[in-house]
């Protein structure tokens, strides 16, 4: 599946919103937009409602920045999981790492993703 990554920032705030699979094809490309957008605002929220696959690889994508933002004062949070996503990272026992929301439990401008 085709993957891409859409950034926008609001305030402080910035989100890149995921679509497709997040896997080792497609890390290369969110890791360097989270980098590049943790660079400008202090805290990021990854939109994975449109995400139905992530693999180790695109795991350890997302908990690297994770780490980084917390050691600058910062943050970096998944949101729009879907169930079997956040199945996923409960049974690695990540989804307190990266305070992961499912779908519809978050709220935020225009994609239901927030601070």
């Amino acid at each position: 599946m085709d993957s891409s990554v859409r950034r926008r920032t609001v305030g402080e705030l910035g989100v890149l919103e995921l679509e497709g699979d997040v896997d080792a094809e497609s890390v290369a490309a969110f890791e360097a937009c989270a980098l590049d957008l943790l660079a400008e605002v202090p805290h990021v929220v990854v939109d994975l409602q449109d995400t139905a696959f992530v693999d180790c690889r695109g795991l350890s994508s997302l908990l690297s920045p994770s780490r980084l933002a917390r050691s600058a004062g910062g943050t970096l949070r998944a949101a729009g999981a879907r169930p079997v996503v956040t199945l996923w990272f409960d049974t690695l026992g990540v989804r307190g790492s990266l305070g992961v929301d499912e779908v519809g439990l978050s709220a935020a401008p225009s994609r239901g993703v927030g601070p």
